[in-house]
């Protein structure tokens, strides 16, 4: 039941990294039109403020996808063997 809503948390989550990349372009654009005008400061606060809570998202979805990764791979293979122990050398 955890797992599901881990997916479903993965799901959500890769949906708003994807709304944010489109609003990160999308301002990226307002910006390069508005270069030449005094107000462009705002716009570019902006920017640096969708990129910044894209790169945390982006982040969290790493942190989850890691954590599933190893739960899965801890119930499928149980516990990892090192290739450098003494059984895997002889």
């Amino acid at each position: 039941m955890l797992e599901l809503a881990a997916y479903r948390q993965l799901a959500t989550m890769n949906r708003h990294i994807v709304e944010s990349r489109d609003r990160v372009d999308q301002q990226k654009r307002r910006v390069l039109a508005l270069a030449d005008l005094p107000d462009c400061g705002d716009a570019v606060l902006l920017l640096r403020e969708l990129q910044c809570a894209l790169r945390q998202l982006t982040y969290r979805r790493n942190i989850l996808v890691r954590q599933l990764i190893r739960s899965h791979f801890w119930r499928v293979a149980g516990p990892f063997v090192h290739s450098t122990s003494k059984s895997a050398q002889t």
